[in-house]
């Protein structure tokens, strides 16, 4: 017999027993896809990412995220010779044991509503999440665990090809695997994110439901709530309610995802001008995403010197002036009391944010870091705390207490301008 553990203390076992079988997938494709049959998949002309940007999202809606996503990887060279039929196969064939196990858990749900909710939709989520972590043994890659730096050298780490070859991967694809399995038992599951964190989220319209991917290798499932979601990655409320954060994507937004994810791998292997084209493509699919915000504007302003020259508004260095004058009299700014002139701009520590985007006048990238909890984090290289959302400016501390990014005072520009000025005089860069 098989056993599943769901969130908080429901324990449930299973039985050989069967009722009729739910609901299936509607697989029908705007583009052509393949049938079940694998000699019909090897005769199918699987599109390309250029061919997916030109579809609408209601055509996009009707497109297997499998293909969706391995599209999008294909545009890297390591990984251009992807065979997209097989893991077609491997996905449906995964679907179709799944399928099959759902009937004996249904009728474990008709005698015992009370241990999964009295709510079949959550018995279902849990049957995903058990057949992912317990059947195919899908945990989290090893070898990022315990790092406390993480560059995503490796495309394998971020798109699907990786975590259905290994058993093995990240949220980015652990979390896309539990929804293209749900998805192809008729659940109506999309990808979420939570800060550059990704979740598998159930949304019918009158009911959420998240599933965190990477609870693995425990024989259960997690279903943090929103509020425990904003909390643990210590997010404002603005972050779901500008549409970024914490509810379910639209195949559009999913494809500007997989983007993303692509410029993350260039980005980390040095590849900028490669990495920032794909970038504005994640932007214009999903531009209420916050992280894909910051990510696409740190790498422009890396690659802005081959475009203006020092002394333009597009160099780093003027447009780091240009940012403090608009924050001075952005009209976020209005009614707050004027800056103490006694109060001084905190002296820079060692490793300035100038030394962080500048090595020797070559550009190098912000690092990522990885905590105990698995979560990856924006940290500059050189900062002391990693943070959630941006880099620390050096020489502030942040606590617990300190108020939300959105309410800092002007003089943190006036110190990223200051640490910019000396580093460009330290270099004679005029």
């Amino acid at each position: 017999m098989d056993s599943l553990r769901g969130y908080g203390s429901t324990v449930a076992t299973t039985t050989r027993d069967g009722i009729p079988q739910t609901r299936t997938h509607d697989k029908a494709r705007s583009l052509p896809q393949p049938e079940a049959e694998s000699a019909q998949q090897d005769k199918v002309s699987w599109p390309t990412a250029e061919q997916l940007l030109a579809l609408s999202n209601e055509e996009l809606g009707r497109v297997d995220l499998v293909v969706m996503n391995l599209a999008v990887a294909k545009g890297l060279p390591s990984l251009a010779e992807l065979d997209i039929g097989r893991y077609v196969r491997l996905a449906d064939e995964w679907a179709n044991d799944l399928r099959a196990r759902m009937p004996a858990w249904e009728k474990m749900f008709c005698d015992a509503p009370d241990h999964w909710r009295n709510d079949i939709d959550y018995l279902r989520l849990g049957l995903v999440a058990w057949y992912v972590d317990t059947v195919l043994g899908v945990t989290y890659r090893e070898n990022l665990l315990e790092v406390k730096q993480i560059l995503y050298t490796d495309p394998t780490d971020l798109f699907l090809n990786g975590v259905m070859d290994t058993r093995q991967g990240t949220c980015g694809n652990m979390a896309l695997l539990h929804v293209v399995l749900g998805r192809r038992i008729g659940l109506p599951v999309s990808l979420a994110c939570v800060a550059n964190h990704y979740l598998c989220r159930f949304d019918d319209g009158s009911k959420t439901i998240n599933i965190e991917a990477t609870f693995s290798g425990r024989g259960g499932f997690a279903l943090p709530t929103d509020e425990e979601m904003l909390v643990q990655f210590k997010l404002p409320a603005k972050a779901q309610t500008c549409g970024s954060d914490l509810r379910a994507l639209t195949p559009r937004e999913m494809l500007g995802t997989f983007f993303g994810q692509r410029a993350r791998n260039l980005e980390n292997l040095f590849r900028f001008l490669e990495a920032e084209p794909d970038y504005l493509v994640a932007r214009y699919l999903f531009p209420h995403n916050r992280k894909l915000y910051i990510a696409q504007n740190l790498i422009s302003v890396q690659v802005s010197p081959r475009l203006f020259e020092p002394g333009e508004k597009g160099h780093p260095i003027d447009l780091a002036g240009w940012l403090q004058e608009v924050v001075r009299v952005a009209p976020w700014n209005e009614g707050k009391p004027p800056d103490n002139p006694a109060d001084k701009t905190p002296e820079p520590e060692e490793g300035s944010l100038g030394d962080t985007i500048f090595a020797n006048g070559e550009q190098i990238p912000h690092q990522v870091v990885a905590g105990p909890s698995q979560r990856v984090r924006l940290r500059v290289e050189g900062s002391r705390s990693p943070c959630p959302v941006e880099p620390e400016i050096p020489g502030q501390t942040q606590t617990q207490d300190s108020k939300p990014k959105e309410k800092r005072n002007v003089r943190h520009v006036d110190a990223i301008f200051q640490q910019l000025q000396e580093f460009c005089a330290s270099r004679n860069i005029r």
